[in-house]
């Protein structure tokens, strides 16, 4: 937990203790096996002695190696992303934490550090910083950005809310008074649209973890009495079936219940329709009324159907 007022330094991730005694091991048991083994070969399987010594050598290498690990660095002068390079606050636009998604070059997704800052000659850059090499907690990097910079720009609906300002001022919507209301008003509601999502997400996945042990109380009751699936091939489908899409309608359900009672709220009820679909993005980057109802009502009846093949078919409706 960062401490208010104190520079935060994350670390970068070094080599589990636990790989480094596996390592370890896997040099010993080797070495073991050609002090046992060489004296037998009279001498003579010298070229395979010397393909195993640099596997044993790297080994060591990886397990006892001293390892430099570089730092993050976010203090009163700025963002330091290692001992080399610095930027200052000055230089800084918004610095903010964007997951990156999975590309077709690239299997893995992961949560980067955006640093967008202008250089000595004012040309904007934007620096990139793969968090998943770190030891990072998201809300310490927001609260420290904010809390050195004296600015809001620790995250990117702080970018959002003024692409959006600077497109009204631009086209003469909203005048410089009139941005400076709305700030204060989008920020409001996108705390509160953010705590929202949050709780939304929390609850999904709480009930979708349960319909999931009550699923595979199912199975095992059917196994347990004789009336397992493994026979037919229409009824293996429906169960594969089952899983996901009940699992996907449960949490649909649950974060659209939750909506619909959020939606319910007085200070949500005094936004009108338009202010609403503006903010909501601003916040989350979800589209209003993204997950519709009709879709919920699919996935159910989809799962209702796969729930009743599946008893029709081990006997529990004959």
């Amino acid at each position: 937990m960062w401490k208010e007022g104190t520079p935060l330094i994350i670390a970068e991730k070094t080599t589990n203790i636990f790989f480094r005694i596996f390592l370890f091991l896997i040099a010993a048991g080797i070495t073991a096996l050609c002090i046992m083994e060489f004296p037998k070969s009279n001498g003579k399987d010298m070229l395979w002695l010397l393909a195993i010594i640099p596997i044993i050598l790297l080994c060591l290498y990886l397990a006892f190696g001293k390892e430099n690990p570089s730092s993050l660095t976010i203090d009163s002068k700025g963002i330091k992303p290692n001992e080399k390079e610095s930027i200052d606050w000055e230089q800084i636009d918004y610095a903010y934490i964007e997951h990156v998604p999975a590309k077709k070059n690239r299997n893995d997704s992961y949560d980067a550090l955006k640093i967008k800052y202008r250089d000595d000659n004012n040309n904007p850059l934007t620096k990139v910083i793969n968090l998943s090499n770190y030891k990072a907690n998201k809300d310490d990097i927001h609260d420290a950005v904010e809390y050195f910079s004296k600015k809001d720009i620790g995250d990117i609906s702080d970018l959002r809310r003024d692409q959006i300002i600077q497109a009204k001022l631009a086209s003469g919507e909203i005048t410089m008074e009139e941005g400076v209301a709305y700030v204060k008003k989008v920020n409001q509601y996108t705390s509160i649209f953010k705590e929202e999502k949050k709780r939304e997400t929390k609850a999904g996945i709480i009930v979708s973890v349960i319909t999931f042990l009550l699923l595979v109380i199912l199975d095992v009751v059917l196994f347990l009495n004789n009336q397992h699936v493994d026979g037919d091939m229409i009824c293996q489908i429906a169960f594969v079936v089952l899983y996901p899409i009940t699992i996907l309608t449960a949490y649909l359900f649950t974060t659209h219940y939750l909506r619909s009672k959020f939606d319910q709220r007085p200070e949500i009820m005094d936004l009108s329709n338009d202010e609403f679909k503006e903010y909501l993005p601003i916040a989350t980057n979800e589209k209003p009324n993204k997950n519709t109802r009709t879709e919920r009502i699919i996935g159910l009846i989809l799962s209702l159907c796969c729930l009743v093949v599946l008893l029709y078919k081990t006997g529990w409706l004959h």
